[in-house]
């Protein structure tokens, strides 16, 4: 018998499951049964409708899930892993472990699903298996994601065995395979549950407006709770044009003020929030090792944007794989048109060519098959044929013959004379344009940069020299599996994670190779890739307001106030810092300006000087936001930066003779002490004593 339940809810899914970069969300899913639940959450889903939406680099996204695209939710879901979010605290113990029927006990007559999750009873992360599952709870719609969120906080209050780090009002869930769905009845719904019973704090009671503008969409959140008969309606005004591509010192026009569209005087309050989606590439200790990473094969991404940049392939810890292009491009010393043969130039290279470049083959994996066209006529000792009895001969080779290992597959053209050597042979020199590998693995080749010559009694280490190349992947490879294309999978290439400033970008660190075999003379012939040679890769990082630290500069000349949000690479190494420039206008403490509220030396919440009257508009707070020439692109791969803007607003009362009974907050105002930010902040204004009773919560 299908159960129907009294408090039905809507779940959004996208077409795919198990893909952690997805954020689209487009189709509507309503659950009124335990198996209108199930065919939704066989699929990666969330349990809010959200808007289109567009990053910096113009791509439209159907119903992308961000918080700032938040449009209403009728469902409120929360995680329960019984397992600890703070690694110092240890392992949760068994006997702590909470079930469906914990969430029962603790909210009784409250309806909601469980789904066990799909790592539910099984080994995750090392640790022992256990209960893993989700709780959606029906709600009234909610289209406010703040205080959607201190609903999900309050719940979590209420039980923390709720995850703590799965609150926010953007959170998806990964679809489950033959999903396992239950279903609690009750008669009262979880937000009437929490609100009876006090749990949710900070709630603002008179009217307030919260407006979230992102870089590349705007939405105005109403959420008026005023029961007043006279129209009230204060929001945020804004003039903006997103960049395609914004740049280090580019500043775009973003103007920010308050409107009031109501009859009834207001006053009002903004702040500012950000937040950052960095892609950039992993360090040498956490990109993934060559000879101890999994043989597990990669996952095409269908992301245009890594695409785009040339992460073409995923695994399962979300690490993405640079893959160099074989795209030819025009020499720019020759314009591409023609070859300049007197200096070996071509006029046409790829990414994969320009890792060849050297003309000697170090390393490449044993026994392994490749072969290389000639750019110039040459004699050496090779076989004649892959007979096993060949014997090794001098051989004259002009332009255009081939060299081959003997297992490699390689047909040679009318007149052209191929000459083998045997499998895996490396320490060679070889031509860099037309180098064909074949068997998978590391293949690394000798730059012509002796950076010690002359040092050592003129002998050569491994260190001597620098070392590029790639690891090659073949059609149906082990680790890519294409039936279709060869690929070339970029390493890990920072000169100075070891080497020194000396060393080129586009080189292999220092320890990432080992001598295989030298000369009496100490002449290193080969090398041999360490545990230190490593995958070129990168990950996504979303870092929330509280991820950046905020920093007020005052008006001083012909510069105006601005605000600056930091966040520090997770380093102390200042290069790769992303610094935003939010410059500000009108800050003063009279009317017609803003007063600024400092906290805990960062400023994010501005006082309007004087009430906005109806019909009319504030002066502008936010006139352009800038990304600084301070950050340079060691910094990101790519970005994208939301600047939030919140505004609360009070309506101004009318006394029995007619005038107003509040002012707004000036020079004489006083603060009382905020949380840091000043988000959240409590002002009352205290200049006449028919004005004590305004206050912000």
């Amino acid at each position: 018998m299908i159960k129907t339940t009294s408090s039905p809810m809507t779940v959004y899914i996208s077409s795919v499951s198990g893909q952690k970069t997805n954020t689209s969300y487009p189709f509507e899913v309503p659950v009124a049964t335990e198996a209108d639940l199930a065919k939704a959450v066989a699929y990666d889903h969330v349990c809010a409708r959200f808007a289109d939406g567009r990053n910096n680099r113009g791509k439209n996204i159907r119903a992308h899930r961000s918080k700032k695209t938040f449009l209403s939710s009728n469902c409120l879901p929360m995680d329960c892993d019984n397992t600890n979010t703070n690694p110092l605290e240890g392992d949760v113990p068994e006997s702590e472990w909470k079930s469906p029927e914990d969430v029962r006990a603790a909210f009784p007559d409250v309806p909601f699903y469980v789904v066990y999750s799909r790592n539910h009873m099984k080994v995750k992360n090392g640790l022992p298996a256990r209960p893993r599952f989700h709780v959606y709870f029906p709600i009234d719609e909610m289209k406010n994601v703040t205080a959607y969120e201190k609903l999900k906080a309050a719940v979590q209050q209420k039980f923390p065995a709720f995850d703590d780090n799965a609150i926010d009002g953007a959170r998806f869930f990964f679809g489950v395979e033959s999903p396992r769905v239950e279903y609690f009845a009750g008669d009262t719904l979880i937000n009437e549950y929490i609100f009876n019973a006090a749990y949710l704090p900070d709630i603002i009671t008179s009217g307030t407006r919260n407006a979230t503008f992102a870089w590349f969409s705007s939405k105005d959140e109403v959420t008026n709770r005023l029961s007043a008969s006279a129209a009230y309606d204060v929001s945020i005004a804004e003039d903006f044009q997103p960049p395609e591509d914004w740049i280090p010192g580019q500043t775009i026009n973003k103007d920010v003020s308050a409107v009031n569209t109501g009859n009834v005087d207001a006053f009002v309050r903004m702040w500012l929030e950000g937040e950052m989606s960095i892609f950039n590439r992993t360090s040498q200790n956490d990109s993934v090792a060559i000879l101890t990473g999994t043989s597990t094969p990669l996952t095409a991404t269908t992301d245009e944007q890594y695409k785009n940049l040339g992460f073409t392939y995923y695994d399962a810890n979300g690490n993405y794989y640079k893959e160099l292009s074989t795209l030819q491009r025009k020499n720019p010393d020759l314009n591409g048109t023609s070859n300049d043969e007197a200096n070996n130039q071509p006029a046409t290279f790829n990414e994969v060519q320009s890792m060849q470049a050297g003309g000697y083959l170090a390393s490449c994996p044993d026994s392994a098959n490749y072969y290389y066209v000639l750019e110039q006529a040459t004699t050496i000792e090779a076989y004649d044929s892959t007979a096993a009895d060949a014997t090794k001969k001098v051989i004259d080779l002009k332009k255009g013959d081939i060299v081959a290992t003997k297992g490699a597959t390689v047909t040679a053209g009318d007149g052209k004379t191929v000459a083998y050597i045997d499998n895996g042979t490396k320490g060679i020199s070889m031509d860099t344009s037309q180098f064909y590998p074949q068997t998978e693995g590391v293949y690394l080749f000798r730059r012509n940069v002796d950076l010690q010559l002359g040092n050592n009694n003129g002998a050569n280490t491994a260190d001597d020299y620098e070392y590029s190349g790639y690891y090659y992947v073949p059609k149906s490879g082990a680790l890519i599996s294409d039936a279709n294309a060869d690929h070339y999978l970029a390493l890990y290439t920072d000169g100075s994670a070891t080497g020194g400033s000396d060393r080129s970008d586009y080189t292999v660190p220092d320890n990432a190779v080992t001598p295989s075999s030298v000369l009496p003379s100490n002449e290193v012939v080969s090398v041999a890739p360490t545990e230190y040679m490593k995958f070129y890769t990168a990950k996504e990082k979303v870092i929330e307001n509280g991820g950046l630290t905020w920093a007020y500069t005052a008006a001083s000349g012909t510069d105006p106030a601005k605000l600056t949000a930091t966040y520090n690479g997770g380093t102390d190494d200042p290069s790769d810092d992303i610094k935003i420039d939010v410059a500000l206008a009108n800050i003063g403490t009279v009317g017609q300006t803003w007063t600024a509220k400092t906290t805990d030396g960062m400023t994010t919440t501005f006082y309007y000087n004087d009430d906005v009257e109806a019909g009319d508009s504030s002066a502008k707070l936010v006139d352009s936001v800038t990304l600084s020439k301070d950050t340079t692109q060691h910094a990101f791969i790519a970005f994208d930066f939301d600047l939030n803007v919140f505004l609360d607003s009070v309506q101004v009362t009318i006394d029995e003779n007619g005038q107003e009974k509040t002012t707004p907050v000036e020079s004489g105002g006083t603060f009382a002490t905020a949380p840091t930010g000043g988000v959240g902040a409590y002002a009352t204004a205290q200049t006449a004593d028919e004005i004590a009773d305004i206050a912000w919560n």
